[in-house]
């Protein structure tokens, strides 16, 4: 069974390995001279960016969802209907910006949509982290991964 220090360590190394993708993208999308010509469709390396995005948006209203029902009632901070409605809104936000942008939103606006949606669960995370709802830990890595992912999708305006 994982320590505690064990399991921090490892949600720190995953979470930052889980940033990688959202940079790496964001770099191509910046600077696609970094790759052949013939390795880089822009359009590509723009939807991959927003899937990723979506996917990851959608984890974050799991982790809502998981924390509401495995806690005891009288650990409750928030109600488990407000965290369960919370997770699929995030999810529903990252399908929605999928479909439309496949059909016809723009690069831009579909980005916009889930620099929201991730501001959004930031800012909620944050309160909640305040209240004791997450592990203290978690503030750190959720502000730094948060920003990376918005920062990465605001390569999608230029």
């Amino acid at each position: 069974m994982l320590s505690e220090r064990s399991l921090v360590s490892a949600a720190k190394w995953l979470g930052y390995a889980g940033a990688l993708p959202f940079l790496g993208l964001g770099l191509v999308i910046l600077w696609p001279e970094i790759l052949p010509a013939e390795l880089l469709v822009e359009r590509h390396a723009a939807f991959a960016l927003l899937s990723y995005g979506a996917i990851i948006l959608s984890f974050l209203g799991g982790l809502h969802w998981g924390r509401a029902v495995v806690i005891s009632s009288n650990q409750r901070i928030i109600s488990m209907r407000t965290a369960l409605l919370w997770s699929v809104s995030l999810s529903l936000i990252a399908w929605f910006v999928l479909i439309l942008q496949e059909m016809f939103l723009p690069m831009r606006f579909a980005a916009s949509l889930l620099i929201a949606g991730f501001a959004a669960a930031l800012i909620a995370d944050l309160k909640l982290l305040a209240r004791g709802y997450w592990p203290a830990w978690m503030r750190a890595l959720r502000l730094h991964l948060s920003l990376a992912a918005m920062a990465s999708l605001l390569s999608l305006w230029v």
